[in-house]
């Protein structure tokens, strides 16, 4: 999971602002566990956080319809959708320097004319390739997980 902002945080205390400290902190636990590792059954994370084996079920259910914790989770998801398009500019900055760095441009040929010329063209391809994918140039084949190009340039 990637680092919640100070201002979430905030946001989450304020939520839990009438519950005891042990109360609060168990629900916090509860929902950066749940962000963390999805896959876990309810039950799983009831246990991991230190609630009682016997009633794990009913406590995490009641813990799981709250409405601060509802609150909570709606706030971790949106943090969490922030964070995935921000890591989709920097990817996509990243796949554009190094297009960039694999291009040479000289300004004129022996006509005048102005040429750019390649340093490394599978590097640029595969640049091209990701960013093309990305965009949504190319549609992925179900049965064989390769793609086809969908649009021309």
């Amino acid at each position: 999971m990637a680092s919640i902002h100070v201002e979430t945080l905030q946001q989450i205390d304020g939520i839990l602002q009438g519950k005891q400290a042990r109360s609060a902190l168990r629900y916090k636990q509860i929902a950066f566990l749940l962000m963390a590792e999805p896959d876990l059954s309810y039950a799983e994370v009831g246990r991991r956080v230190g609630l009682s084996q016997k009633s794990v079920s009913v406590s995490m259910n009641r813990i799981m319809d709250s409405s601060e914790m509802r609150q909570i989770m709606a706030l971790l998801h949106a943090q969490q959708l922030q964070n995935a398009a921000m890591s989709r500019e920097v990817w996509l900055q990243k796949q554009q320097a190094v297009l960039a760095k694999s291009m040479e441009t000289y300004t004129r040929d022996i006509d005048g004319k102005p040429v750019t010329l390649m340093k490394d063209t599978a590097q640029a391809n595969k640049a091209l390739d990701n960013l093309a994918k990305v965009l949504g140039f190319y549609r992925q084949k179900p049965e064989t997980g390769s793609f086809t190009l969908i649009q021309h340039f």
